[in-house]
């Protein structure tokens, strides 16, 4: 028997796995939730605590192996939420560390959805278009300020002392392993593929990193920095990234010098572990919604416009990546009912399904923490169009789902425009599993049969077929998937007659998107409220 240990650190918690490599037997599980995360008054700043994953890591994994034999685990995988970064010192040692920065928030991990440095990614982008436009396709057109260069340059901006001191800025899960390795310069650690391409303009076949004159346009105190980057190792997930040291191995209960696996994004994992592959949409449905699918190299994409990223090996090894989402999902569900209410998401729910499509009078866009896909813009709100003195929070929940299926309807329309053939769209991450309205709602307003991924921890066990595959317990991605992921048994088909109104109501969404979300739309939007009035009253 071949074990392996999966790690997926999302938003709000850690998960680790144990796996059986040659069957995909879950053997053990534990989780963590965060509890350390500093508060902070500005609500687009969000900072997560070292600690948190530090001690997440331990005991997650303590829990996991409790009840098997920890000498047969061969090989332990990584993944966290991206671009979430931190800036350490030349040996390793996080700057939040330091007795001079354990209260500043610039020390901290900067998570993915921290949406500060809007005003750098203008910066960014404008020398992009401007002088360096070949990264227009792998970026999806405009560099977001969700990714690594925005945020360092914010922290360049804004505190520079403490950027002066940084030696090198890392994504949580590289230094993640390298903390674990038997590595001792933060040059050696090795750089993940995924979150080096998808966020860092990362480009295997064209130098690497950004060369330094593009960092000495934005500003020359970035070339440090960038000497840094140059440096290092950029792997994908299916290589060796080190091996456990001792400390870390006593910490863990584990077996020193087992192997490490390079790490990815929790989406480009969780993809693994719900079986992407060509013609697949696997779609991560947390906090956010990660779209990720593959195409052959031989087969480029002629237009990237409007996706998040479009590059050689992040998600498989040997095909384009392709990624795009939408930057609230689970955080706008949650929004609503921590903040106004104090029912449950489950009465929500409940009371959402006994309505039909259109009864609610009401339309939303899912633009609460910006738009990551299509329109790539931070800088948009969300809306509810439609209320009246006799809305229910039943009706504004649903429409909050249904807002949310319609932003990734928005996502399929343009892979499909981009000439990819999908032939099977697959939910995994926390929601699905909980909420089977938001499954049908997403089957009826795609009209596709929807396929939610068997498994809970799609991103842990896409960590752990990265590790088996690093260990040499598979010789390829796709033979571990083969292997380790469970086939979904469980298909949501389309309600004919729901899809009649939602293909009405998508209509009238997509109104309102380019009317807000599209400079010098010309969109009218006099009719939205009388249409949404008759699809109320038509019962």
């Amino acid at each position: 028997m071949s074990l392996v240990l999966g790690v997926d650190f999302g938003t709000a918690s850690v998960r680790s796995i144990v796996v059986d490599s040659r069957i995909g037997s879950i053997l053990g599980s534990g989780e963590y939730a965060y509890r350390y995360a500093p508060a902070c008054s500005n609500p687009f700043m969000v900072r997560h605590h070292l600690d948190d994953y530090r001690l997440g890591l331990e005991q997650s994994i303590r829990k996991a192996i409790k009840e098997v034999d920890a000498a047969l685990i061969t090989g332990l995988g990584i993944g966290s939420t991206g671009s979430s970064i931190l800036p350490v010192l030349e040996d390793g040692t996080a700057l939040l560390d330091l007795p001079a920065h354990q209260n500043n928030p610039n020390a901290h991990i900067w998570l993915w959805k921290d949406h500060t440095p809007t005003e750098e990614a203008v910066t960014i982008n404008s020398l992009i278009h401007r002088s360096y436009p070949h990264y227009l396709k792998r970026i999806g057109s405009i560099y977001s300020a969700e990714w690594y260069w925005s945020k360092v340059l914010h922290c360049l901006h804004v505190d520079p002392d403490l950027f002066g001191e940084a030696y090198t800025w890392i994504e949580i899960t590289d230094y993640l392993l390298f903390l674990l390795s038997e590595k001792t310069h933060i040059d050696e650690a090795t750089r993940n593929i995924c979150a080096a391409s998808h966020k860092a303009l990362y480009d295997g076949e064209a130098g690497g990193y950004p060369p330094l004159s593009f960092l000495k346009d934005l500003d020359k105190r970035l070339i440090p920095l960038g000497r840094s980057l140059h440096r290092s190792d950029v792997q994908p997930c299916d290589r060796q990234s080190g091996r456990l040291n001792s400390e870390w191995a006593k910490r863990l209960g584990l077996q020193e010098g087992i192997t490490l696996a390079t790490g990815a994004l929790d989406a480009h994992f969780g993809a693994l572990g719900a079986g992407v592959d060509v013609g697949t949409l696997v779609k991560i449905v947390g906090t956010s919604s990660c779209d990720l699918t593959v195409v052959p190299l031989d087969n480029p994409l002629s237009d990237s416009k409007g996706l998040s990223g479009v590059v050689q090996h992040s998600v498989l090894p040997g095909m384009w990546g392709v990624e795009a989402g939408q930057s609230g999902v689970g955080d706008i569900f949650g929004w609503y009912v921590d903040s106004f209410l104090e029912g449950s998401h489950q009465t929500l729910m409940e009371e959402a399904a006994a309505l039909r499509p259109g009864q609610s009078g009401l339309l939303s866009l899912d633009w609460h923490n910006g738009n990551r896909s299509i329109l790539q813009d931070q800088n948009l709100t969300g809306l509810i169009i439609g209320l009246d003195l006799s809305t229910t929070p039943a009706e504004v929940y649903r429409a909050l789902i249904e807002a949310t299926a319609f932003g990734s309807k928005m996502i399929l329309d343009r892979l499909e425009e981009c000439d990819m053939h999908l032939k099977r769209i697959v939910l995994a991450g926390g929601i699905p599993k909980k909420n089977p309205l938001l499954v049908q709602i997403y089957a009826d307003v795609h009209e596709r049969p929807i396929h939610v991924a068997e498994s809970e921890y799609a991103s842990a066990l896409g960590s752990a077929i990265a590790s088996s595959v690093a260990c040499g317990i598979h010789p390829s991605i796709e033979e571990a998937q083969e292997a380790i992921v469970p086939k979904p048994t469980h298909v949501i088909h389309p309600n004919e007659k729901a899809t009649v109104i939602y293909r009405r109501l998508h209509s009238i969404y997509r109104s309102l998107h380019d009317s807000f979300g599209v400079a010098d739309s010309a969109v009218d939007l006099h009719p939205v409220m009388k249409e949404l009035l008759s699809l109320k009253n038509e019962g």
